[in-house]
Parts: structure tokens; C-alpha cells; sequence
């Protein structure tokens, strides 16, 4: 009657995207930004001295554990990270200094796969959770963090191999807006 849960549960490691979720909560009154950011308020010049360029941001790391139901049906859990430095010149002496900052995202979605074959299979998500964002020298209360809501779609995904697959996909949402790739392992 129904189809046959299976017990392979899988991990993932996947690079890429273009970060969304630190620059539209945190920076410019709301306005995403994309590779590079300006934001509104410069506290670490205060700290370390003038900004000498504009903040840059290193993609999204992500890894997943991801638990079958049914066949078609899976239940991911995934973590991610965002990472972003800015460079300052020295107001107490001429040596720049780095300031980096993150992004901290804890995600469970629901992932429908179709044209599901034994190496290849195509899938869709959707996932809801919680950032934690500000982590790090992002300002000079660095003994705080916000946190705030996160969701990511997946409107495309394909993945291909056996045990060891690859996998590439579209997504869209405030975790990140682009292609995601990398490599995972069924149990």
C-alpha cells in the first residue's frame, strides 16, 4: 500500500550561494545586499580606525543530516554559516586590521524528491528555522548576537551517485539566493 521507508540516512557538505540573511536584517534598514555591504552604522571605526574598503563576504557553508520518511519524503536538518570581514586602517598605528563577522543558521525543512531512481533523483525543500547573526566583532558590543527567523526554498535540486553523490541546486530565501553544490554520503 504504501511505499517502503528507507534507513539510509544521509549527510551533505555544500558550498556556494550568494548570502542573504546578515545584510537584510543588519545592514542598510533592511535592503539585501549582494557580495558587498555598507553599513549604516561604522562602530569599529571607533574601535580599530577607518574603513579602508568595503565589507566583503566569503559564501555560505552549509552541512545536513537528512532523514528519510518515505521514499519521496525526507526530513533535513542543516546548518550553515556565513562569514564576512571588513578592513580597517589603524587608529592607533598604520597596520590594517581584520574584523570578521557571522552568520549562524539552524534549519528543518521537508524535502519531496520525484523522479526518484537509484543514482539519480530530483527534490524539492522547504525549511524554517532560527539565525544567529552578529557573531563576532561586528560591533563593539561583542557580547551580543541577534537572532531572527530564517526560511529557505529550494525549488530545484538534482543529486547523482551511489553511496557517495554529488548534488547541485537552486535556492531562494534569506539563508541564500543562488546555486548551492557539494558532495554527500548515504549511510
Amino acid at each position: 500500500m504504501g511505499q517502503a521507508v528507507s534507513h539510509r540516512p544521509e549527510i551533505s557538505f555544500g558550498l556556494g550561494g550568494l548570502p542573504m540573511l546578515g545584510g537584510y536584517f543588519l545592514h542598510n534598514n533592511g535592503t539585501p545586499w549582494f557580495g558587498k555591504w555598507e553599513p549604516d552604522e561604522i562602530t569599529l571605526d571607533n574601535l580599530y580606525g577607518t574603513r579602508v574598503e568595503d565589507s566583503r563576504t566569503y559564501g555560505i557553508a552549509s552541512f545536513s543530516l537528512d532523514i528519510p520518511v518515505v521514499k519521496w519524503f525526507s526530513v533535513p536538518f542543516t546548518f550553515s554559516t556565513i562569514l564576512n570581514s571588513t578592513v580597517y586602517q589603524g587608529s592607533f598605528d598604520s597596520k590594517p586590521h581584520i574584523a570578521y563577522d557571522g552568520t549562524l543558521n539552524f534549519l528543518v525543512g521537508a524535502r519531496f524528491k520525484y523522479f526518484n531512481r537509484e543514482h539519480v533523483n530530483f527534490y524539492s525543500a522547504v525549511q524554517l528555522g532560527l539565525s544567529v547573526m552578529n557573531i563576532g566583532a561586528s560591533e563593539i558590543k561583542t557580547d551580543t548576537a541577534d537572532f531572527c527567523p530564517a526560511f529557505q526554498l529550494i525549488p530545484f535540486g538534482v543529486r547523482a551517485g551511489g553511496r557517495i553523490y554529488g548534488f547541485a541546486e537552486l535556492g531562494v530565501g534569506l539563508i541564500y539566493f543562488g546555486g548551492q553544490v557539494g558532495l554527500g554520503y548515504k549511510f
